[in-house]
C-alpha cells in the first residue's frame, strides 16, 4: 500500500497478517508521511510494531481522581 492524504494529514496503509491497517501519520508533508511509513515498515521487519489500537492507554488512577475532587 503506501501513505495517502485525507483531509489536512497524510495516512498510511499496509496489509498486515491478512488484515489492513490504516494510521494517520500526524504529518502534513508526503516527505514527512514517507519517512513515518519507512519507520513503521522497519518496526514490522523487526517485530516491533503495534498497531495504535493495541497500545497501552494510561488512565487516571481511581485514588487520584477522588482525591482531586475534595
Amino acid at each position: 500500500m503506501g501513505v495517502y492524504k485525507r483531509g489536512k494529514f497524510w495516512w498510511w496503509a499496509k496489509t498486515i497478517n491478512g488484515r489492513l491497517v490504516r494510521e494517520s501519520t500526524g504529518m502534513r508533508t508526503r516527505e514527512k508521511a514517507e519517512e513515518v511509513f519507512a519507520e513503521v515498515v522497519k518496526a514490522l521487519a523487526v517485530g516491533t510494531y503495534v498497531p495504535e489500537d493495541h497500545r497501552p492507554v494510561e488512565l487516571p488512577r481511581p485514588f487520584e481522581m477522588v482525591g482531586a475532587s475534595y
